[in-house]
């Protein structure tokens, strides 16, 4: 089975890239710090900002995976010309007044471009 990538614009990429700069940075560590603070305050078992500051850090590290993996995975389109279709890889290339056969799990249907925002 081969890997889809998903279809970025470099806009959307360096967002992306931006966003996983901050959270490995910046936010990684206040996280870090917010636990080291919380372990000072005594017995893991029933402290509330340590167990807070953990589930946290969790929810950060989930967050910069995903953001790898899209990142790595990802397909950078150049929007040169905002007449033709960039991203949808059943639409790709076609302009306004075009008609294409879709193929989608449900059966066959058929989309005609009559905009492209």
């Amino acid at each position: 089975m081969t890997e889809q990538h998903e279809h970025l614009t470099r806009k959307q990429y360096d967002e992306l890239k931006d966003e996983l700069a901050e959270l490995e940075g910046p936010r990684r560590t206040e996280v870090v710090q917010a636990i080291k603070t919380a372990r000072e305050f005594g017995d893991l078992s029933e402290n509330f900002e340590y167990h807070t500051a953990k589930n946290e850090q969790g929810l950060l590290e989930a967050r910069i995976r995903t953001l790898r993996h899209r990142l790595e995975s990802s397909e950078i389109v150049e929007v040169a010309d905002h007449d033709i279709v960039s991203v949808g890889s059943a639409l790709l290339g076609k302009r306004i007044g075009d008609s294409v056969e879709v193929q989608a799990p449900r059966g066959a249907w058929t989309a005609t471009i009559t905009h492209i925002h």
